[in-house]
Order: structure tokens, then sequence, then C-alpha cells
């Protein structure tokens, strides 16, 4: 049976934590970008909605446009 030397296996538990770090990170990024995305899609459809409302209670905005 052969030894493992402290050192290796030291470095090795040390090498796969940083891994499994970086891919926590990778997803966490993922995530954030999701829910800024949604965000901004959600702030444009309230802009249109506010839009829409202001024609619809302005008569002269609707006809001009």
């Amino acid at each position: 049976m052969k030894k493992i030397d402290i050192r290796q296996a030291v470095a090795l538990v040390a090498n796969l934590g940083v891994v499994v770090g970086l891919v926590f990170v990778a997803l966490e990024v993922r995530q954030s970008r999701i829910a800024t995305e949604l965000q901004s899609v959600s702030d444009v459809m309230n802009g249109w909605t506010s839009l829409n409302e202001g024609i619809a209670h302005e008569p002269h905005v609707a006809r001009v446009l």
C-alpha cells in the first residue's frame, strides 16, 4: 500500500476547495445576471404601462400620437 504524503493530501484538499469555490461564484454571478435582466425587463414594462396610461387619460396626447 502506498503512503500518501500529508502535504500532498492538504494540497489536494485545498485545490478541490478552490475549484468548488469557483463553481459557486460562477453560479452566483449567473443568478445575479438573470435577476438583473428580469428587473430591467420589468422596469421597461412599467415604463410602457405608465406611457400608455398617460395617453389613455390625456386625449390631447393621444391625438398627437
